[in-house]
């Protein structure tokens, strides 16, 4: 019934899944809440995002697939992302998956075991602060290695 309505209106249903897909943790947690009284089931939604975020950046590791971080410097290089830059963004992939690990522990950690203004300092600010640090490094050495790589003799 409701592939038949997503057709009639002219919706592709995995484009439907992949827009509602990610509010369902979040409709989880909040029944869950609702159902227990108790609002730290919430405080796991960053531990969720974290564990999703390293399942994708894992998966894009199989063989046959993107590296994770590939797509995104192709987003910035397009065909220019040279040859060599390729091993480099898998294994920025894999210090993704170590902080998305690190940082699911450290609010699972949180949530459980410290005030929740340490859990809000924490997921709300720290994390995002890594975060940047961990892009704005990555950015940089990028380039400082394809500008190397491309200006040496062949």
């Amino acid at each position: 019934m409701l592939l038949a309505v997503l057709r009639w209106r002219g919706l592709d249903p995995a484009r439907v899944r992949a827009a509602v897909g990610p509010l369902v943790p979040a409709v989880a947690l909040a029944l869950v809440t609702a159902a227990t009284g108790d609002a730290r089931a919430l405080l796991a939604a960053p531990v969720l995002i974290s564990l999703v975020l390293l399942a994708t950046f894992a998966l894009s590791l199989r063989p046959g697939r993107m590296p994770m971080v590939e797509r995104f410097a192709r987003l910035q290089e397009g065909d220019r992302l040279p040859a060599h830059a390729v091993p480099y963004t898998r294994r920025v992939t894999q210090v993704w998956m170590v902080f998305f690990a690190a940082n699911a522990v450290a609010a699972a950690w949180l949530a459980m075991f410290a005030s929740y203004a340490w859990w809000a300092l924490y997921t709300g600010g720290i994390a995002y602060a890594v975060i940047g640090t961990i892009f704005a490094i990555e950015f940089v050495v990028r380039r400082i290695r394809i500008a190397r790589r491309s200006a040496e003799p062949a």
